[in-house]
């Protein structure tokens, strides 16, 4: 039986002395003892200086960044017959809904003693573009997704491996809330 790997992506503004609802969930399974790996990400906007922090949480200038962490943290834990488990409020829902999104593009990627931690970085912003990309041939059952995945994945990877996706509120459209850009 695998573990679970767990990775919570709370909204907009939202950081751990907000109490959400992902909060109070990551802080309930990190005090159980359960065999998992929990990630909890603060919401777009936190960690940054103030102009930085109402840009952010305006236009999500960092999603890209969480997205790639989310799915990080996943491939860093990840071993054949794993669960994952995925839940986000607001624009973390938008967000791990985008990770179980490159997951089905790209899969998971295998990471050995020889994968260096700069090749690791490089692969996962592949997997992204992969997952951005349009083009019909990194469509999920797409040739250049089926190359990535042959290349650099866990042949299981093409099942489902997400048990449960959690999502609260998405927000996927960039704006201030309450206001029209």
């Amino acid at each position: 039986m695998g573990k679970n790997i767990v990775v919570l992506s709370d909204g907009t503004w939202n950081d751990p002395n907000s109490k959400s609802n992902v909060y109070m969930l990551h802080k309930e399974l990190i005090e159980r003892d359960y065999q998992q790996h929990v990630a909890y990400m603060d919401g777009i906007g936190i960690g940054e200086l103030a102009l930085n922090f109402v840009l952010d949480g305006a236009v999500a200038v960092s999603l890209g960044k969480k997205i790639k962490e989310g799915y990080k943290h996943i491939i860093t834990h990840y071993n054949p017959g794993d669960d994952v488990w995925l839940f986000g409020f607001s624009r973390g829902a938008y967000t791990v809904r985008c990770i179980s999104g490159m997951i089905r593009n790209c899969g998971i990627l295998k990471i050995d003693r020889d994968t260096t931690p700069e090749q690791i970085d490089k692969r996962i912003d592949l997997a992204y573009e992969i997952y951005r990309d349009r083009d019909m041939a990194y469509h999920p059952e797409g040739s250049g997704s089926d190359d990535f995945k042959k290349s650099f994945c866990y042949p299981d990877s093409k099942k489902p491996i997400i048990k449960f996706l959690g999502l609260w509120d998405t927000v996927g459209a960039h704006g201030i809330p309450g206001y029209t850009i």
